[in-house]
């Protein structure tokens, strides 16, 4: 039992990373052809012509040649002379590769010569006349855009000066109108100090009136002459008090509206004065985003401008992203897990044939027993021969229909979401199960028939001591 279990252990572990990686392989395949993905991808900045398609549709290793990844295309006689059309790509399907599998070293075998053949005769057409003109087409988009640049500068030079004599204006602006509200200032000291004087004037008066009232009223007989001055004076006083009270109320007036308008000129000049400057701000604002745009531009049709001169690219399936996934797992079957596979089933190997040595040695005794009993050696090397040639074969058959059927499809389902690809059959080849089973059988059974004679011989050669 411990010795079906090792090898089923050992044979398991020794095919089941080849058994995924053909597994890997064929769902890919079939999930490729279904699509009908490409082979071989060209991509050129200058582009292709209908003549290089035709050119290539020509060669014998390739079997169509399309602009578009998706479609068939053909090539009439007039596109071919005239090459009217540019394509930035071309996909190639290349001739027998869609009979071979998917990441199979035929498959690899058929696109790396197909590779190499276009990259030796391949050249596209008319290149010199179109680089030179999309160089001429940059070039003129280029300097474009720096006279745009260098407009952007000036004027935003423009707004600066603006900025600054605005500043000017503005603190010369608020200059005259503090000189002008001094001078309002001084006109209401003025406007006091008269006030002042006449108030005084008419406070004289009122005392003079108010004497002249007093002389006649104490005399004992008050004459019309008196009457007629005492109403003079009385009509004078009052009627220079009202006139000084207009002409004051009259001078304030127009002071208070002076300094007004004042107020509000340095108000709606100071308001003028900010509304600019924030129009200012955002022109340059603008201009500033319009200046990074076009150097960005510069910048990319500089790139595109060295990109003109380049040489034109040949990818193969690798490009696409769901097939790169796929074979970073095919890749990490065959080189990181296999290895292991081997060596789990070399150490298997090894403990099977150290287990079969075991019983052989361990029931020496019972086998002495036999034989004085008359049991013939061929008999008793049977039994030992056949049980353990059978344990590791049940085994080893288990392992490999584990590794083979079981492991794949594990695999496939478990990871079918993360490599993007669903299950669609098995790939597995039953060659290598099929030769680690008869081996560990082999093996097995050899090493029994070997211990058997060395522990009999053994124990003869002590006897006859």
């Amino acid at each position: 039992m411990v010795l079906a279990l090792i090898a089923f252990i050992g044979m398991s572990a020794l095919v089941s990373p080849s058994a995924i990686s053909k597994t890997i392989e064929k769902c890919a395949d079939n999930r490729f052809d279904k699509d009908d993905a490409y082979d071989l991808k060209l991509s050129y900045p200058l582009g292709f012509t209908d003549t290089d398609i035709s050119t290539l549709q020509y060669a014998d290793c390739i079997e169509s040649v399309s602009p578009y990844p998706d479609e068939a295309y053909s090539v009439s006689q007039n596109n071919a002379i005239d090459a009217p059309n540019i394509y930035p790509s071309l996909y190639i399907h290349v001739k027998g590769a869609r009979k071979d599998i998917t990441m199979s070293d035929s498959y690899r075998r058929l696109i790396n010569d197909a590779r190499e053949y276009i990259e030796i005769n391949m050249e596209p057409s008319l290149t010199a006349a179109r680089e030179q003109s999309i160089s001429m087409d940059l070039r003129r988009e280029i300097e474009k855009l720096e006279s745009s640049i260098g407009e952007s500068e000036e004027k935003a030079a423009s707004l600066d000066e603006e900025l600054t004599t605005l500043e000017k204006d503005y603190e010369k602006a608020i200059a005259d109108l503090d000189s002008e509200q001094e001078s309002i200032d001084k006109a209401k000291d003025l406007i006091q100090a008269r006030e002042k004087n006449a108030q005084t004037t008419i406070e004289n008066g009122k005392k003079d009136l108010s004497g002249v009232l007093d002389e006649v009223y104490s005399k004992a007989n008050v004459t019309a002459s008196d009457l007629k001055k005492a109403q003079g004076l009385s009509n004078y006083v009052s009627g220079s008090e009202k006139s000084m009270h207009k002409s004051f109320t009259s001078q304030w007036a127009e002071l208070s509206g002076i300094e007004t308008q004042l107020h509000e000129d340095q108000t709606e000049l100071t308001e003028k004065k900010e509304q600019r400057e924030e129009e200012i701000a955002k022109e340059k604002a603008s201009i500033s985003q319009d200046k990074a745009e076009a150097d960005k531009k510069i910048r990319s049709l500089e790139s595109q401008l060295d990109e003109s001169r380049s040489r034109w690219m040949i990818e193969d399936r690798n490009s696409l992203p769901e097939y790169a996934l796929l074979a970073e797992s095919d890749n990490v079957m065959l080189e990181r897990f296999a290895p292991y596979g081997v060596l789990i089933y070399s150490l298997s190997f090894l403990i099977c044939m150290i287990i079969i040595i075991s019983i052989v040695t361990r029931n020496r005794s019972r086998i002495i027993s036999w034989r004085r009993r008359g049991l013939e050696d061929r008999i008793i090397i049977s039994l030992f021969v056949r049980r353990s040639a059978l344990s590791a074969a049940i085994g080893a058959v288990t392992g490999s229909i584990i590794g083979c059927i079981l492991s794949p499809i594990a695999y496939m389902y478990s990871y079918s979401d993360s490599i993007g690809v669903p299950f669609s059959g098995l790939g597995a080849e039953w060659l290598l199960p099929l030769g680690g089973t008869l081996l560990l059988t082999f093996a097995s059974a050899l090493t029994a028939l070997l211990t058997y004679h060395m522990t009999m011989k053994k124990r003869t050669d002590s006897v006859v001591t």
